[in-house]
């Protein structure tokens, strides 16, 4: 799994960004199913910083679905309080702005 290091700049930087940011998704007792990937994937798509929500319990199951996004989707987990986990995914190319 990919994982920020707390002494990488961006490290502060993202918390910081992820501070106002509320969970896009939830995966809960019922487990890590076809749609939260595919629901992952459509967040990752508008946004690079995204929170997701695992209320589960087990820490063990924990390790293996946050094992399994970022492998998965090819994100950087930033890290996890509670029952959140901060993700980050660059854009390969930069959004379209209308000014």
């Amino acid at each position: 799994m990919k994982r920020l290091a707390k002494n990488d700049p961006k490290y502060t930087h993202l918390m910081k960004l992820a501070h106002a940011l509320h969970p896009l998704v939830t995966i809960s007792n019922n487990g890590l199913q076809e749609a939260h990937d595919e629901e992952i994937a459509v967040q990752f798509l508008a946004h690079e910083l995204l929170k997701i929500k695992l209320l589960t319990a087990d820490k063990a199951l924990k390790e293996q679905y946050l094992n399994h996004i970022s492998v998965t989707h090819d994100a950087t987990l930033v890290n996890t309080i509670g029952h959140v986990s901060i993700w980050f995914k660059k854009h390969n190319q930069p959004a379209n702005h209308k000014k």
